[in-house]
């Protein structure tokens, strides 16, 4: 018998700014801007798991199921089951400003 064996790359090596849409697979949120298009490599932090601020593109009430808005970089309201869920607000949010956000990215 044989035995297959399949190698993946690490999911947060060499991420990029996330476009807009769901297209693709969040590795985080970082607490600072990171540049975009440069040639060397850019080191920041990225969160995956907790409380933090995220950049709403719409107005979310507590406990909405957060997913990758419409505008490069900022969250909005899941609404199918295609897109992936990255954590609930904890607080009403205003459009377009950052609200405190449990993140379940990754533990």
């Amino acid at each position: 018998a044989g035995t297959t064996v399949q190698m993946v790359k690490n999911l947060w090596g060499d991420v990029i700014i996330a476009p807009a849409g769901n297209g693709h697979i969040p590795a985080g949120i970082s607490n600072t801007a990171v540049p975009a298009g440069t040639t060397d490599p850019q080191y920041f932090w990225c969160q995956t798991w907790g409380v933090c601020a995220a950049w709403q593109d719409e107005i979310n009430a507590i406990g909405v199921a957060l997913t990758s808005g419409t505008t490069a970089g900022q969250v909005e309201a899941w609404n199918t089951a295609a897109e992936m869920t990255l954590g609930w607000n904890i607080w009403t949010s205003a459009d377009t400003e950052n609200a405190p956000t449990f993140l379940r990215i990754a533990p």
